[in-house]
């Protein structure tokens, strides 16, 4: 993929990292907004900076506290032995049980020595094997050689080792470990996919709040003109035809780039779209496909948001009460679904009502329903629906209501709010939780 300068976000992380304060940055973007690309990038300007950065995607090595107790530690080492930092080096999957390199400090030798013994049990602790493999970060600078900079990618989804058994305070462990002093930078990026919210809540308390927040924000319209162009896509200077890129890709750069291939080879914006969105191999309905599937299983209610989903790619901006009334369950029921919906990152709140947080993903979904419907003419009814500025979401009603104490006078129910006991226990049928 073609890499497309994003120099403001750039030069902040890196200046950030290099001065280590915050040591801590975390930047948020959905799947597909070009979180990977970026780090990519750092690493190349912090590598010009003097710094070692040190790139590990958490989603490949946290299948298993043994993996990433065997990993981890194994990437740090291999830039180290990148740069000529730890002669005599074995190689990194000897790990663990290799021969300890004399430039190693005696902190990190001890915790690969800890990691070796616990590997070594018939039932080792995972708790043990994550503790010291995040110890081992810290420990492994070595005084002469260049700093380490982590670049994390995908860091949430380390908090899925917490399905492990004898691993439920994997949370705990990662955020006190990554928060305590360490001359270590660190570069983390997260999507809602991963539901990051707890992971960063409690880095943030362990931390006392040291660390900085960052949006990854999609492409603006002079970014996509660049990478169009470079791509080789013909772009009139008129407003209409660059904006209609920004409407078919809602500024990801992966979408850009699928559609730039098939723009490139002679095919029209709308025919390509349409194309792309082509099962079973369009490039658009692959990922589409990809991520509906993977944020309603994150998502937790399965079934029941499929349903809410479908409303909203046809109904776009449905609000609670039309969406409860839908699904025939109760107002809160419909909102403790619209959250999970909003927690993955699949809708967003756009005035008093609901949304695709995706455009494109909207699209695709209206394509794949039930109901049968001329791709290119959907796709170009979609080119020429102008973009809108969202609106502030309001408060949504509805919202359960907070236990009283027992000797509190009895809650009074208004036709706006209806609790749970005022209505027919069989809705609650429709509920699904994991």
């Amino acid at each position: 993929m073609s890499y497309i300068p994003r120099q403001e976000i750039e030069h902040r992380i890196v200046e950030d990292a290099v001065a280590a304060s915050p040591r801590i940055q975390i930047l948020e973007a959905p799947r597909g907004a070009g979180k990977s690309a970026l780090l990519r990038q750092v690493a190349s300007l912090l590598a010009a900076r003097g710094r070692l950065p040190v790139l590990i995607d958490m989603e490949k090595i946290s299948t298993s506290p043994a993996d990433f107790a065997r990993h981890f530690p194994s990437a740090i080492m291999t830039a180290m032995q990148s740069v000529g930092g730890m002669e005599r080096m074995g190689a990194p999957e000897s790990l663990p049980g290799a021969a300890r390199p004399g430039t190693l400090t005696h902190r990190a030798d001890e915790a690969l020595r800890r990691i070796d013994e616990e590997s070594s049990r018939r039932r080792p602790d995972p708790s043990v094997l994550l503790d010291e493999a995040l110890a081992f970060a810290a420990a492994a600078q070595v005084a002469q050689g260049p700093p380490l900079v982590l670049l994390l990618d995908e860091f949430a989804e380390v908090a899925r080792l917490g399905s492990h058994a004898g691993l439920r305070e994997a949370l705990t462990i990662l955020a006190r470990r990554l928060a305590e002093p360490s001359p270590i930078a660190i570069v983390a990026a997260v999507s809602p996919a991963s539901r990051p919210g707890a992971l960063l809540q409690m880095l943030q308390r362990e931390s006392a709040g040291a660390i900085s927040m960052l949006k990854l924000e999609p492409l603006s319209v002079a970014e996509m003109r660049t990478f169009v162009r470079s791509a080789g896509c013909t772009v009139r200077e008129q407003p209409d035809d660059i904006e209609m890129w920004m409407r078919a890709t809602g500024g990801r750069p992966h979408y850009a780039e699928i559609l730039a291939r098939r723009v490139g080879s002679g095919e029209d914006l709308a025919t390509a779209m349409s194309r792309a969105m082509t099962p079973p191999d369009g490039g658009l309905h692959q990922e589409c496909r990809f991520d509906y599937h993977l944020l309603v299983e994150r998502s937790r209610g399965h079934s029941v948001v499929r349903t809410i989903l479908a409303l909203l790619s046809s109904r776009e901006g449905a609000q609670l009460t039309g969406i409860a009334k839908q699904l025939r369950i109760q107002l809160p029921t419909a909102l403790d679904y619209l959250s999970w919906l909003l927690e993955v990152g699949l809708i967003r709140r756009d005035g008093p009502g609901y949304v695709f947080a995706d455009p494109v993903l909207r699209l695709w979904v209206r394509l794949n329903g039930p109901e049968p419907i001329d791709l290119l003419e959907e796709v170009v009814r979609f080119l020429d629906t102008p973009r809108v500025d969202p609106l502030p979401p309001a408060r949504p009603r509805g919202r359960r209501p907070r236990a009283a104490p027992p000797s509190a006078p009895p809650r009074q129910e208004t036709p706006q709010e209806p609790s749970a006991r005022s209505q027919p226990r069989r809705h609650d049928r429709l509920m699904e939780i994991d």
